[in-house]
């Protein structure tokens, strides 16, 4: 299987050079003032550069993979399985079975999920800009971040900017 390669934010990139020194296969070079990816074949993503940037400019793109029974889906980018609607939340479900549900969630900015009780889960934010409650206690979200709600507390997402998450609950 084919390592994802990171995605350079060059709107966030400062230029201080800091991950292309700290990649040990020499993937990343300067194009002027911004990290690039010169060599896609080196990369096997230490996670070095992410970790060492100032900026949060380099990310790695989540993988999502099933294995059940002997079926296996790989997504090698959320993005191919996400969906946006003016219309509202287009939850998409990626597994759901009598112990847990994981689901994959786009909100257009300005968009809500309105608190509601729920069994324990994990909401892990891919992308944007958002604010996610539980139990009245409001808390800035962005990607990266990952939140985890007690069994029943009231729990509730809104979107600042397009945002992105999967969330795992029980059942």
């Amino acid at each position: 299987m084919t390592e994802p390669l990171p995605i350079i934010d060059a709107a966030r990139c400062n230029g201080c050079k800091l991950c292309v020194e700290a990649c040990p296969t020499g993937t990343l070079a300067m194009n002027g003032m911004i990290a690039v990816i010169a060599r896609p074949d080196a990369c096997q993503y230490t996670g070095d550069c992410e970790r060492i940037c100032p900026m949060q400019a380099i990310t790695r793109p989540l993988q999502i993979i099933f294995l059940e029974e002997n079926l296996m889906e790989l997504y090698a980018d959320w993005k191919q399985k996400i969906v946006y609607s003016k219309e509202g939340p287009q939850p998409q479900t990626l597994i759901e079975n009598e112990k847990f549900k994981v689901v994959l969630v786009g909100l257009e900015p300005g968009q809500k999920l309105p608190p509601h009780p729920a069994p324990a889960g994990a909401y892990h934010f891919l992308d944007g800009k958002g604010w996610m409650t539980v139990n009245d206690e409001r808390v800035a979200v962005s990607a990266g971040a990952t939140v985890i709600a007690p069994e029943n507390a009231k729990r509730g997402i809104e979107a600042e900017t397009r945002l992105a998450f999967i969330g795992v609950r029980g059942a």
